[in-house]
């Protein structure tokens, strides 16, 4: 592949990720305007936020800069990636475990299984994204950037990612815990949207 044609294709995938994410932060917005809405649609309560998302968001930034300044890179595609690796992994992880917690907070309950499916689907969007950026991203940041404690920057990527989905599994089944709210509002205002609109 050239040079030329990895950089449109990276600039495409990039802006489906910036897309994909700002679709979700804002149903989460719309979702705050309208949380009575949803919830009456769905006919289910909604988590409301708490002390640990916070903590969650703290988290992922605080990675997110560590991984920046242990590079020392200057921003950049390569530190723009490796900011957003965590993030990208911990938001799939805590999507996935919500999901579950979800599908169990409604069973026999007017919503389905395949529209929390169609939610976590929605919210694992950014993350294919960020892999198939990262994949197609590859060999152009093995060779730009310099290594880190012997581990090349793509894998230290990789490996942030995968730490944060590792993270995200475990906050989302500590979130998950004791909530009697579906946690994955925002991604279900989406998907009750997109319904709305067909019908």
């Amino acid at each position: 592949m050239s040079f030329q044609l990895e950089n449109f294709v990276l600039l495409f995938l990039s802006l489906a990720l910036f897309i994909s994410d700002m679709l979700l932060s804002l149903a989460y917005v719309m979702q705050g305007f309208a949380s009575k809405l949803t919830s009456k649609m769905a006919r289910v309560k909604l988590a409301q936020p708490n002390l640990m998302d916070r903590l969650y968001t703290v988290t992922w930034l605080l990675v997110g800069l560590a991984g920046i300044w242990l590079v020392g890179l200057k921003i950049s595609v390569i530190s723009i990636s490796i900011f957003l690796s965590f993030k990208s992994g911990a938001d799939l992880g805590s999507r996935i475990a919500y999901g579950f917690h979800d599908i169990s907070l409604l069973e026999g309950q007017s919503i389905t299984k395949k529209i929390i499916g169609k939610a976590v689907g929605i919210a694992a969007l950014p993350s294919v994204f960020f892999l198939v950026i990262w994949k197609v991203f590859q060999r152009i940041l093995s060779s730009l950037a310099s290594e880190l404690l012997g581990v090349g920057v793509d894998v230290l990527t990789l490996s942030l990612w995968i730490a944060g989905l590792a993270f995200g599994l475990l906050y989302g089944i500590l979130r998950s815990r004791g909530e009697s709210g579906i946690l994955l509002r925002g991604e279900l205002a989406l998907v009750l949207g997109f319904k709305l609109a067909r019908e």
